[in-house]
């Protein structure tokens, strides 16, 4: 069985876990689901809101998005663009593409292994980051760090050559 939704200016509420395969294309549509757990999933939302308390597999597009907030990601590709991303807990192979957007990450998980940020322009927020146990490489052109009150910028304008911004090691093996 696999779900087609189309919608335009909806409310879809499914207060249940989702494990078939779902493709969904909406436009300022506000949709809210307990999981989403399936390989297949494909999702486009253009305006709106989106909610999950899980998400386990798929592809998931969000642009101009006002308000994207799931309990915890893994196995999933994100692509966002000018969107506000809210993310309790980031799982196993997540790859994230993004242009222009607000991103906040809470947390990750105990079986984290590998995620690939990738953003222009990006508003990135991490929280929890010194209390966790993982390695961590970041690169930039042009960047501003805010870390513990302190600001620091790296990279010249007319540079066009990634910086290694930021470098965490595990704290044990």
């Amino acid at each position: 069985m696999l779900l087609k939704i189309k919608a335009l200016r909806s409310k879809i509420n499914f207060n249940y876990d989702i494990l078939k395969p779902i493709e969904l294309n909406s436009f300022n549509t506000y949709l809210k689901f307990k999981g989403l757990t399936n390989s297949s999933n494909k999702f486009s939302l253009y305006s709106g809101i989106f909610q999950s308390e899980k998400v386990v597999g798929g592809t998931y597009f969000f642009k101009d998005v006002s308000k994207v907030k799931i309990g915890s990601v893994s196995d999933t590709n994100l692509e966002t663009e000018t969107s506000k991303i809210h993310i309790g807990e980031i799982g196993k192979n997540v790859r994230f593409k993004d242009y222009n957007s607000k991103v906040y990450f809470y947390n990750f998980s105990k079986n984290f292994t590998s995620f690939n940020f990738d953003g222009d322009y990006t508003q990135l927020n991490i929280y929890k980051v010194k209390e966790t146990n993982f390695s961590m490489d970041v690169f930039g052109l042009k960047t501003t760090l805010n870390m513990n009150g302190s600001k620091t910028s790296f990279g010249k304008s007319k540079d066009k050559k990634m910086t290694k911004i930021l470098q965490k090691k595990r704290k044990e093996n």
